[in-house]
C-alpha cells in the first residue's frame, strides 16, 4: 500500500468515528512529538513501545485497518485481546469526553452489548457493573433520545443532557476508567486474552 493510499484509508476510517474521537486522533497526529506507527501487529512491533506510545500506535493501527462500513463485524473478527483493548479505549474516550449520554448518542453505541463483557475481561468488573446500569437506563430512554436525534443538531444534543438519567453514572465510571490503560498494557504484555493473530495450529 502506498503512503497516499494509506492516508486515504486512514481518513476514511477516521471519518466514521464520532466527531469528538476524530478530534482526539487529529490532535494526536498534530502533536509536536512524532507518534510511533506500526504496520504489523506482532510482538516485535509493540515490544519496543512505551505504554502511552503503544496505546496510540495500536489504536491508529486498528482504525487504519477497520473498514468504514460494517465495523461491528470487523471488530468481532479481531483477536479477543485486541477487541478488549479497542472497545475499552472507545468507551473510556467517549465517557471521559462527554459522558454516557455521548456514548449512547454516537455511533459507538453499536458496540454497547459488547462493552460489559469486555470490561470484565479487561479486569474491571466494577466498571462493567456501572456500564450495565447505564445501558439499562439508555435502553429505557430510547424514545426520548430519538426525539432529540431527529433534530440532528448540536443544540439538540446539548439539550438531551437535561433529559437523561445517564449523567449519574459518569463520575463513578470515570474514576474506574483511570485503571484501564494499565489493564490494557497488561493484556499486550501477557497476550492474555490473545492479543496477536496466531496461525492455525500454532
Amino acid at each position: 500500500m502506498s503512503p497516499e493510499e494509506a492516508k486515504r484509508k486512514y481518513e476514511e476510517a477516521l471519518s466514521s468515528l464520532p466527531p469528538e474521537l476524530q478530534a482526539t486522533f487529529r490532535e494526536l497526529a498534530a502533536s509536536a512529538k512524532p507518534r510511533p506507527r506500526i504496520e504489523t501487529l506482532d510482538e516485535a512491533s509493540v515490544a519496543a513501545l512505551a505504554g502511552e506510545d503503544l496505546e496510540v500506535a495500536v489504536m491508529d493501527f486498528v482504525e487504519r485497518n477497520l473498514p468504514s462500513q460494517q465495523r461491528l463485524q470487523a471488530v468481532l473478527s479481531l483477536p479477543r485481546g485486541l477487541q478488549v483493548f479497542y472497545l475499552s479505549f472507545i468507551v473510556e474516550a467517549e465517557v471521559m469526553n462527554g459522558g454516557f449520554n455521548q456514548f449512547f448518542w454516537n455511533s459507538s453505541c453499536e458496540y454497547a452489548e459488547l462493552v460489559a463483557p469486555v470490561l470484565r475481561e479487561l479486569g474491571s468488573a466494577e466498571a462493567a457493573a456501572v456500564f450495565d446500569q447505564a445501558f439499562a437506563v439508555a435502553e429505557a430512554e430510547i424514545e426520548v433520545k430519538a426525539k432529540f436525534q431527529r433534530s440532528a443538531t448540536l443544540e439538540a444534543f446539548s439539550e438531551s443532557y437535561h433529559h437523561t438519567e445517564l449523567n449519574a453514572f459518569d463520575e463513578p465510571f470515570c474514576k474506574l476508567a483511570g485503571q484501564f490503560p494499565a489493564l490494557r498494557l497488561q493484556i499486550v504484555r501477557t497476550n492474555e486474552p490473545s492479543f496477536f493473530e496466531r496461525p492455525h495450529g500454532g
